[in-house]
């Protein structure tokens, strides 16, 4: 990538978004990939929004492959309380209607593995939520896809 003078490569933000819905088994314990990464990125600011009802007591958490809670220090410690119209606060765990505070990501979180989703505990049987995420390129080839 040819990089212009006075032009900076990192204030060019991508968007990609995520819906995970589980009617069954779609949402079992373990990793289930959101996005594929290719190069390095700096992500700029994720939300996660549900739009049904969750069932299952799973602990949930976001991150990167290798480093399972970089996006949300705070684990939902159990999916039931992850209900239609709520924002899952990444910085602590609460899951609250209507709206969440923003987490402080001025600086960006740099990352170059695959963004998952970790249930742990128990199974989501049932439930949607959809993770919005904004980066931009570090590398060249830097990008995410909807997995």
């Amino acid at each position: 990538m040819d990089i212009e003078f006075g032009v900076d490569p990192m204030t060019e933000v991508h968007h990609v978004r995520k819906t995970f819905q589980s009617t069954g088994s779609e949402m079992d314990i373990g990793a289930l990939t959101a996005f594929t990464i290719t190069g390095r990125v700096l992500v700029k600011n994720v939300t996660v929004f549900c739009t049904e009802t969750f069932v299952g007591a799973a602990t949930v958490d976001l991150g990167v492959t290798g480093n399972t809670d970089i996006f949300s220090p705070g684990t939902i410690a159990n999916a039931t309380t992850f209900a239609a119209n709520d924002w899952w606060v990444l910085s602590d765990g609460t899951t609250i209607p209507g709206g969440t505070p923003q987490v402080d990501w001025e600086q960006g979180v740099p990352i170059s593995a695959d963004v998952i989703l970790s249930v742990g505990a128990a199974n989501i049987t049932d439930g949607t939520m959809i993770i919005d995420l904004w980066y931009s390129s570090i590398t060249d080839n830097g990008s995410l896809a909807t997995a």
